[in-house]
C-alpha cells in the first residue's frame, strides 16, 4: 500500500504540473480570464482557491490511508482529465454543453459571473470556441489525459485493497482478542 501511494503521490505532483501549464496557456496565450469575466489575477487566485485545497487535502488523506483521500484525488483527475484534456482535444470540443443540448439543455452566456463562471467552465459547462491547438497544447492536453487517467486508475486500486485489506483483517480477527489498541473484542 504505501508503494501504491508513493505512485500516487508522484502522478498527483505531475498531474497538478501539467495543470499549472494548462491554466497558464488558456489563461495568458487564449486570454481565458476576459472570456469569463475576471482579471488575470483573479483568474489565477480562483485556480489557485480550487486546487491548492482540496486536492492536495485528498493526497494528505490517502497518504494516511484514509479512503476519502482516494476518493477526493479520483475526482479532481477525473475532472482534470475532463476539463485539461478531453475538452482540448479537437473531436471531444464542447461534448458537456452538446449532450446537455441534446437533452433540452442549453447553456449559454456564462461569462461575467466571476467565480460561478470559472467553476462552470471547469465543470465543462461553457460553450466551446473553436481554437487552433499548439504542440505545446496538444501535448499537454494529451499528457493530463493520461497522467489523470493513470492516476484513476491508481485510486481505484487503491481503494479496492483498502478494503480487501480491511475485510480480511476483520475476518481474523476472532470474539475475545484483543484490539491494536489493547481494548478486548467483543
Amino acid at each position: 500500500m504505501k508503494r501504491l501511494n508513493t505512485y500516487i503521490t508522484v502522478l498527483f505532483g505531475a498531474s497538478l504540473l501539467f495543470l499549472a501549464f494548462h491554466a497558464a496557456y488558456d489563461g495568458i496565450v487564449l486570454d481565458e480570464a476576459e472570456d469569463w469575466g475576471v482579471t488575470l489575477a483573479q483568474y489565477f487566485f480562483y485556480l489557485a482557491l480550487i486546487y491548492l485545497i482540496i486536492p492536495p487535502l485528498g493526497l494528505f488523506l490517502a497518504r494516511r490511508l484514509n479512503p476519502l483521500g482516494w476518493i477526493i484525488l479520483g475526482s479532481y483527475a477525473l475532472q482534470v482529465m475532463y476539463g485539461a484534456g478531453i475538452t482540448d482535444d479537437q473531436p471531444m470540443l464542447g461534448v458537456m454543453p452538446r449532450l446537455l443540448g441534446n437533452l433540452g439543455v442549453h447553456i449559454s452566456g456564462i461569462q461575467g459571473y466571476g467565480f460561478f463562471s470559472m467553476i462552470l467552465e471547469i465543470l465543462g459547462f461553457a460553450p466551446a470556441e473553436p481554437q487552433k491547438p499548439t504542440l505545446f497544447s496538444i501535448l499537454v492536453a494529451d499528457v493530463n489525459i493520461v497522467v489523470n487517467g493513470a492516476l484513476i486508475l491508481l485510486c481505484l486500486f487503491a481503494l479496492r485493497s483498502w478494503w480487501v485489506e480491511r475485510r480480511a483483517l476483520e475476518a481474523a480477527l476472532v470474539p475475545g482478542q484483543l484490539n491494536a489498541d489493547g481494548s478486548r473484542i467483543p
